[in-house]
């Protein structure tokens, strides 16, 4: 009774002045509890008082909150906006989200050039998921002219960090010499391990047929 008066005042407080750190980390264990006991509502409270007083952690997750309809109602105009302030403190998830919220046009207009400005900072941030995502933009042309080369420079990138996809799409370049030199052996190693690394089923089973095509074809260009 005595904690959920003290936070409750908290609460009320925090509406008029900054919050210090202390209070920070009252209301972002408050709002953990909450979700971990299946308190929607109450967690989002406690973010969204957070993330009015500037917490870029906490303007993430009420972004995520609302995209996904989490203690709220689902809303891709209220997403994209908390996740415009979080990523314009640099944080790389925010800026990959709303990369990808751009792409696709939910929460407001479609605008590829705002997609891509917002995934190219994700990615010089090193995110793996923004640097794949890139390489399918230059790869098939969306918002910009193809352009091979700086698709395969974007999943050398991600794939040089494990991600199993990019790796795979790179192995098709380097076999089909899209973007890159023509080579085998660099096709091959990137196939073998998009297939070794890979939780996706239909990633692996994909790369694993590419090995097995460039045993019988000797890494001939089809």
């Amino acid at each position: 009774m005595y904690k959920t008066l003290c936070l409750a005042l908290l609460l009320a407080a925090s509406a008029a002045h900054a919050l210090t750190a202390e209070e920070s980390q009252t209301l972002r264990q408050a709002a953990i509890t909450a979700g971990k006991q299946g308190d929607d509502a109450t967690a989002f409270a406690h973010w969204q008082t957070l993330a009015e007083a500037g917490d870029t952690e906490a303007q993430l997750t009420l972004g995520l909150l609302h995209y996904q309809g989490d203690g709220t109602a689902q809303d891709s105009a209220q997403a994209r906006a908390w996740l415009e302030k979080a990523a314009a403190q640099n944080n790389i998830t925010a800026q990959y989200m709303l990369g990808v919220l751009y792409q696709r046009g939910e929460g407001g207009a479609q605008d590829h050039a705002k997609a891509r400005a917002w995934l190219e900072k994700a990615a010089a941030q090193g995110s793996p998921e923004a640097q794949y995502r890139l390489g399918l933009i230059y790869e098939s042309g969306i918002g910009v002219t193809p352009d091979d080369a700086q698709a395969a420079a974007w999943w050398e990138k991600a794939a040089a960090q494990g991600f199993p996809e990019a790796q795979y799409n790179l192995g098709i370049f380097y076999k089909q010499g899209r973007g890159v030199a023509q080579n085998t052996a660099k096709a091959r190693a990137w196939f073998e391990k998009a297939a070794a690394q890979t939780r996706d089923k239909e990633t692996q089973q994909a790369a694993q047929k590419a090995l097995q095509n460039l045993n019988k074809t000797g890494g001939k260009k089809p």
